[in-house]
């Protein structure tokens, strides 16, 4: 008895068996693997709310921070530089 193409690799292709095709009655399309992400209301107010409240005092302290940087006054303590640095080393 002869047995032909014992040593070919691409005789055996399992994995076309597993994927779903029209013949076995599937509607077989082409998808993106894309992520969707969505937001409740409750969570989109919330945000607004936060938005709302600490935006005022971010720009405020900005403001400061650039007006003390263009009159030269803003002046950096070498020892809370030192403390938020430590960590990192």
């Amino acid at each position: 008895m002869r047995i032909n193409d014992v040593n070919r690799a691409g005789g055996i292709q399992p994995y076309k068996k597993v994927q779903p095709s029209k013949a076995d009655g599937y509607d077989v399309k082409k998808t993106s693997n894309r992520d969707d992400v969505q937001i409740s209301t409750e969570a989109q107010q919330a945000l607004q709310q936060a938005k709302l409240q600490g935006i005022g005092a971010t720009e405020e302290r900005l403001a400061e921070l650039k007006k003390a940087i263009q009159n030269g006054t803003y002046e950096v303590d070498p020892n809370k530089l030192a403390e938020k640095l430590l960590p990192y080393l």
